[in-house]
């Protein structure tokens, strides 16, 4: 991971969703939680770039993984970090009104 290969960056592609919803409970610090992702990653032995799904919903995440987004920014997420709920059958990605969305 050290060096560049092909033009790809040298450093490993974070994509972080940080989904809380407004009505599940109980109510998520994801302040809290962010800020020790990103103390782990500044600590990190290796170079690391995290990037956030912003709004945290599963369009934007389908959006932020598209093919021509990625290749445009040459930016192809090794690792995908949820922070938020989850059941045996998903995850709860917000809507565009922050209220909650499972998605098995």
């Amino acid at each position: 991971m050290a060096e560049a290969r092909e033009g790809k960056p040298d450093y490993l592609d974070v994509l972080v969703v940080a989904a809380a919803p407004v009505d599940l409970r109980p109510a998520l610090n994801l302040g809290i939680e962010l800020a020790r992702l990103e103390d782990m990653v500044r600590r990190s032995a290796i170079p690391i770039r995290m990037r956030r799904v912003f709004p945290p919903t599963y369009a934007q995440l389908e959006k932020e993984l598209s093919g021509p987004e990625l290749e445009w920014r040459r930016r192809e997420p090794r690792v995908l970090h949820f922070l938020g709920h989850g059941e045996m059958d998903g995850l709860w990605f917000e809507t565009e009104d922050g209220s909650g969305e499972l998605i098995s």
